[in-house]
Order: structure tokens, then C-alpha cells, then sequence
């Protein structure tokens, strides 16, 4: 609570973190945001943890637009101990990028215990798996309705957490680094 209170003026929020670029889809993460709140009485925030440099005109102009628009915070870059705090008091991680080599927030979220709504593309159901609510990342609607689902349903909300904390279990230094030394003891045979 004491994160809401200093962040989100003591609500609940989804939070974004990231670079503020084209490809993460801000523009279609503030329409879902918007859609959300139009259908959702409870007060819940949106905010984005990044730093603005490549903001765009349109992104500005999709926040321009946005009925609730004074419920988005931005915090720009914050310290590894207040990201730390913003991401464990979140509703849910929002991470529908168009595109990932990987999606290392994901896993972070999972980490976390933070529930994860994300895409249906490139790397990120891969690393996912069914431990998030994946979704279109062009289709708002799609990205709305996962909100509501996840602000909704505190049983959905629990089954994600304990299938995150235990898919983040898969992606540790130590599995990766005997993956990795398994490849070169093959390639050298």
C-alpha cells in the first residue's frame, strides 16, 4: 500500500516497464487502458516505467485523446529499488510488444509474483507459456478485456502468480549456463 501511495495515489495500477518506443505499443496499451476504465468502476491506474526518448507523435496524440488520460503516470527511468517496489505492488505486468528477441520482463514479473498480460507473438509465448494471459497485441479490445479479467478475478489472478513463480524457475542462470555448456560439449565432439 505504501508503493499505491506514493506512485499511484494509493491505487491499484498495471504497470508497464520499459523503453518507450514504437515496437513496446504504447499507443494500443493507452486505447486497452482507456477501454478498461470506460467499462470498469473501481479506479485503477496505468503506469509506465521507461524513459520517453524515442516518444512519438502519435503516441502522444493516443494520450491526447484518452478519456483517462489523468490516471497515467509516467515515472520516466526510477532506481532498481523503487522499480523493484513498483513492479511488486502492481495489479499486473502489461507487456505487449509487437515484437521480442526474448522478453525479459516477463520473467522479472514472474520473479515478482505479478501476473502477466502479454502477446500472442514472436518470443513472448514462448517464454510465457501458460503462466500469462496472452493476447493480440493490435487488437485494444483484446488487451482490455485480459485487464478486466485479471481486475476481476482474484482466483485467475492467484493461478497466474503460481504458474509465473514456477515457470520463472525455468530461466536461471544455472539451467542457462549448463545449456550452454551442453551446446559446446556437442559442438566440440
Amino acid at each position: 500500500q505504501s508503493v499505491r501511495d506514493k506512485w499511484s495515489n494509493g491505487k491499484p495500477y498495471f504497470i508497464y516497464v520499459g523503453a518507450i518506443h514504437q515496437r513496446k505499443n504504447i499507443e494500443r496499451m493507452l486505447e486497452a487502458y482507456d477501454q478498461f476504465r470506460s467499462q470498469n468502476s473501481k479506479l485503477h491506474q496505468f503506469i509506465l516505467v521507461g524513459n520517453k526518448k524515442w516518444w512519438t507523435s502519435s503516441m502522444q496524440a493516443a494520450l491526447d485523446k484518452m478519456k483517462f488520460k489523468d490516471e497515467v503516470v509516467f515515472t520516466g527511468r526510477v532506481s532498481d529499488e523503487d522499480l523493484n517496489s513498483l513492479m511488486g505492488a502492481a495489479l499486473a505486468n502489461l507487456y505487449v510488444s509487437t515484437f521480442e528477441g526474448f522478453g525479459v520482463p516477463i520473467i522479472e514479473s514472474f520473479q515478482a509474483k505479478v501476473p502477466v498480460i502479454t502477446s500472442n507473438i514472436t518470443s513472448m509465448p514462448e517464454v510465457a507459456a501458460d503462466s500469462a494471459i496472452l493476447v493480440n497485441p493490435t487488437v485494444s479490445s483484446e488487451i482490455s478485456e485480459a485487464m478486466l479479467q485479471l481486475s476481476a478475478d482474484q482466483n485467475l489472478r492467484a493461478t497466474l502468480i503460481n504458474k509465473g513463480v514456477e515457470r520463472a524457475s525455468y530461466f536461471t542462470w544455472e539451467r542457462s549456463s549448463e545449456l550452454l555448456w551442453s551446446s559446446i560439449e556437442k559442438a566440440l565432439d
